[in-house]
């Protein structure tokens, strides 16, 4: 396991928690993985399963991770509860993998939950990041994105709380029988009539690329069907619809949203989609004043050139002058932000004033080979070192759950296969 500085870690009161710096943890909230998972998964092809790790298991387990077949790796599941500052939650975020094209509609609703526009993926993401204009940002944030309660399965709204550019990645166009299609990376979350399930899992997927094939059928949830009417709107919930194809149709450049609380879905091309990850909203509650204040030796300074930067600890005085600095600003912008709270300035509105030393909480699932793309790049001595502190706390539960997984992960290389 790569280093970090070990006193930024420590045992926490509850079980399966780890502190982290002055305010933050990460838990392991759930988990369904084991290295049997993996050995099961790799043998499924000839009609076998096992109740049991055996010693040969190990050998298959290592001889996946050499040659990089990645598939095996994935039919398991860990769930974090992380709390960390906003800046290290923002670099974190970028390691979303299931994600739709940049042509897939989201649906945006008036007041009265009809369908009022539909803006693309791509749209979304200029007006977030594109033209740097607050304006544009503020008319994002503001409009009503249609999403679905799926405690009752009606429809309601929600906000974005940002856009994210994921690369050129591997995807599939998703066929339904009413004509609806997506194209989607094959772990992105789609909400089937059994629950949430990777679009690999729900329909059964079997090998990558244009060699893979569904072997399940399934139907996924879709765009309002009328409950009833009121005197202010149509209710509209949600209804099954089967999957008729999934094809392959090659590398195209990706987006996802993070959506606010309380439910993290949206309407993409009339289909519920999901996202990774699930965040603390100060739209919908007053935030508390925990601020990341670095240790002394955790107070750097930054030299080299672009792309080979290099740090170096502050001296003792520099550390302590930029302590102070956090701790007054911090002291200063929290005053400010209750008073706006108190004069009546809407949550959504008063949080803006908030720097990214404040600390937000998220939930966060994933598959072990997904795991080991986010540890391989952020457990690393070139990652930042905020970062690399929780990804370190993550590859501890990591180790403990699929110890054999873990071992030749490290044995080759810190790769993810």
């Amino acid at each position: 396991m790569t280093s970090s500085d070990h006193d930024a870690i420590r045992p926490g009161d509850k079980e399966n928690e780890l502190l982290v710096f002055d305010h933050g943890f990460v838990r392991l909230d759930d988990s369904m993985a084991t290295d049997l998972s993996v050995v099961n998964s790799a043998r499924v092809s000839f009609a076998v399963r096992q109740d049991m790790m055996e010693e040969r298991d190990k050998g298959l387990i290592k001889f996946l991770m050499r040659e990089r077949h990645g598939s095996p790796f994935e039919h398991n599941s860990f769930r974090f509860h992380i709390r960390t500052p906003i800046f290290v939650a923002r670099e974190w975020f970028r390691h979303r993998i299931g994600c739709l094209t940049g042509d897939a509609e989201v649906t945006f609703v008036n007041n009265t939950g009809a369908v009022a526009f539909t803006k693309t993926m791509e749209e979304l993401w200029m007006q977030w990041h594109g033209d740097g204009s607050p304006k544009a940002l503020e008319r994002v944030k503001q409009m009503e994105l249609r999403i679905l309660n799926e405690a009752s399965g009606v429809f309601e709204t929600g906000h974005i709380s940002d856009v994210v550019d994921k690369g050129e990645q591997p995807v599939y166009r998703v066929v339904l029988r009413d004509g609806k299609r997506l194209r989607a990376t094959e772990n992105h979350r789609l909400f089937t009539s059994d629950g949430w399930a990777t679009l690999r899992d729900a329909v059964g997927l079997v090998g990558s690329g244009p060699k893979a094939r569904r072997t399940r059928a399934a139907d996924l949830m879709v765009n309002g069907r009328v409950a009833y009417a009121d005197a202010d709107a149509e209710v509209l919930v949600a209804h099954p619809v089967e999957v008729v194809a999934v094809d392959y149709v090659g590398v195209e450049q990706t987006y996802d949203l993070c959506v606010e609380g309380p439910w993290h879905n949206f309407v993409a091309n009339g289909i519920v989609v999901h996202n990774s990850f699930n965040e603390e909203s100060a739209r919908y509650h007053k935030l508390s004043d925990d601020f990341y204040v670095p240790e002394p030796g955790a107070v750097r300074s930054q030299a080299g050139k672009p792309g080979a930067y290099f740090f170096e600890p502050a001296g003792e005085e520099l550390a302590d002058e930029t302590r102070g600095t956090f701790n007054r600003i911090y002291k200063d912008l929290f005053a400010e932000y209750e008073a706006l709270l108190e004069k009546g300035v809407a949550k959504e509105l008063a949080r803006a004033i908030l720097p990214f030393g404040i600390y937000t909480q998220f939930y966060w699932t994933l598959n072990a080979r997904s795991l080991m793309n986010f540890l391989s790049l952020r457990n690393s001595e070139t990652a930042q070192y905020e970062i690399r502190v929780y990804a370190e706390a993550v590859e501890r539960f990591f180790a403990e759950k699929m110890p054999i997984t873990h071992e030749c992960f490290v044995e080759f290389g810190r790769r993810s296969p």
